[in-house]
């Protein structure tokens, strides 16, 4: 049962100006850690190493019903307060010494994945990167994976909705409060983490979006993710904090290598030319390095052809390239499929390690 009392003192605290994350943690390592603290400050008893000024801040303290209405909320709202003590708080992110005192989530909470993925890149998504992103997820459906973002437009928003509609847990880590009001365009993808997934922010429930708080959401993108990857970023942005705080946390990010003049793909090709990065050659390869897949047990491929759900048109293409090698015009002239959908499935099927373009525009299956 959740002890709202000791929650109370535990918001408090990390009110106080000066008392980050890592010096919570130290002072209060549960919430009742966090309300003897404050009692304690009222009888004059507080132990060795608790400095003056901090007894001061804590008998100052006087913004409760800000805090009263801050719970009450999130019982409203069904928000969860979880603490960095509780099970329910990301396994991975525990062991991130500025990882976050308090965390609160709305949603399905789970740590029973054998992977967290974080997905993150540019706002300007390219069809490249947007194709990559749903083979990746088509590919990763055969396993008990969650995926990680931050539910900004572009590269985030498609990481989400390819990972619902390919039926993994997806979660966002917000820079805002969870409940400030969101686009229009979110909604319906928050509408589907309630229950497939969830929503994760360190900010108070009506706390507004601002600039500074990205990077700090981003730190939270890496913590709780086994791996990080870059999908698209131009030379600086909020992709390449998250590697930051990814290589500091000795978390492995791979990123999406893209043509050397394209402004979308700077990003990526920096991180991988500095060795921030792994390259990311194709999805089987992808997923054998993650630690997915075995090579020689475990073919990716196998695993997507033989996928009940695999979607008619990939079926169709696949059922041609059964006889053999073929030329794209024929695959075009057998399956009767406009150009331009063609060209978007057999890129996917590349992607996925199903298929391998020859030379003059001949595809043929891998396995």
């Amino acid at each position: 049962m959740v002890n709202y009392e000791a929650l109370k003192y535990a918001l408090a605290l990390r009110q106080i100006k000066g008392i980050g994350d890592i010096v919570f943690k130290r002072l209060a390592p549960t919430p009742e850690h966090a309300e003897a603290l404050f009692k304690m400050a009222q009888k004059k008893r507080l132990q060795k190493g608790v400095s003056e000024k901090l007894r001061t801040a804590l008998l100052d303290f006087n913004d409760w019903s800000s805090i009263e209405s801050t719970i009450q909320v999130c019982i409203d709202h069904r928000i969860q307060i979880i603490s960095h003590n509780d099970e329910q708080y990301p396994d991975l992110l525990k062991h991130c010494d500025n990882g976050p005192s308090i965390l609160f989530a709305k949603g399905r909470l789970n740590n029973d994945y054998i992977k967290t993925i974080a997905i993150v890149g540019t706002r300007q998504s390219t069809e490249y990167g947007r194709r990559f992103v749903e083979a990746l997820m088509e590919a990763l459906a055969a396993f008990n994976v969650a995926i990680i973002s931050g539910l900004a437009f572009g590269t985030d928003l498609n990481a989400h909705k390819a990972a619902l509609r390919n039926g993994l847990d997806t979660y966002a880590v917000l820079g805002q409060g969870l409940c400030h009001a969101h686009p229009h365009y979110k909604l319906d993808v928050i509408h589907q983490m309630a229950t497939q997934g969830g929503l994760l922010s360190d900010y108070l429930c009506f706390e507004p979006p601002k600039k500074e708080h990205f990077p700090e959401r981003n730190r939270i993108v890496a913590g709780m993710s086994h791996v990080v990857l870059v999908i698209e970023s131009g030379s600086s942005g909020g992709s390449l904090i998250t590697a930051k705080w990814a290589n500091e946390f000795n978390r492995d990010v791979f990123a999406l290598p893209g043509k050397a003049n394209d402004p979308f793909s700077k990003g990526c090709n920096q991180l991988i030319r500095l060795n921030k990065a792994g390259i990311i050659t194709g999805i089987q390869e992808l997923l054998f390095d993650i630690g997915l897949v075995n090579h020689q047990a475990n073919s990716v491929a196998q695993v997507f052809l033989n996928a009940t759900d695999l979607n008619p048109k990939a079926q169709v293409i696949i059922n041609v390239l059964k006889k053999g090698p073929t030329h794209i015009d024929i695959i075009h002239y057998t399956t009767n499929l406009p150009m331009q959908e063609l060209s978007f499935e057999l890129l996917q099927l590349e992607f996925n390690g199903v298929i391998k373009l020859q030379a003059g525009m001949v595809y043929s299956l891998m396995v």
